[in-house]
């Protein structure tokens, strides 16, 4: 029960709380881009692929803009490993709320990681 409770939160997910876990995680992922296309709606932004597919390399463990900048090279989303080409994209998440950076020990570098709202 205490881990059912962490999807409930939702309330679009409680259609799916009686028929199991696995029926709810196959429908979570229907779901959450439906979730963060509201929050882009709101700022006036669309929600294109590149932006969610930031937004999955950072909830996947990527923290720094080279990791994430290899995970786009390697899924053929940038022609070439460039951190440059995804700042933009960092920029807008930061400020839309959904990403926050954290600055490194002195303060160079920064690790990124998806804010809890």
């Amino acid at each position: 029960m205490v881990e059912s409770s962490v999807y409930m939160r939702e309330p679009i997910l409680l259609r799916w709380f009686n028929r199991g876990i696995d029926v709810l995680l196959s429908n979570l992922k229907l779901i959450v881009p439906a979730l963060v296309g509201e929050i882009f709606e709101e700022e006036e932004r669309i929600l294109s692929a590149r932006y969610e597919d930031i937004l999955r390399a950072l909830s996947s463990g990527k923290s720094t803009l080279s990791e994430a900048a290899s995970m786009w090279y390697s899924n053929k989303i940038i022609e070439k490993q460039d951190v440059a080409s995804i700042k933009p994209y960092i920029k807008s998440l930061i400020e839309m709320g959904l990403v926050r950076g954290v600055p490194e020990l002195h303060g160079k570098r920064y690790n990124y990681f998806i804010s809890s709202l």
